[in-house]
């Protein structure tokens, strides 16, 4: 499966793939993006999916 993350406005930080075969339903993420660089505080959106998963969507906030 993958979890993405996106920009409330839509633009892709990072796509974190998941087996889902372990552990609570939590990803660990060290808040830097695809590019490389440490994400700013804001409102990010993600979606996970995975076989067999209908998926989930929502937003959080990073504040810094």
């Amino acid at each position: 499966g993958t979890s993405r993350i996106d920009t409330i406005s839509g633009d892709l930080v990072i796509d974190i793939p998941f087996d889902g075969s372990a552990g609570n339903g939590t990803i660990e993420w060290d808040l830097v993006s695809r590019n490389g660089q440490e994400i700013t505080s804001g409102i990010y959106l993600f979606s996970a999916r995975a076989d067999g998963f209908d998926g989930k969507i929502g937003k959080f906030a990073v504040i810094r």
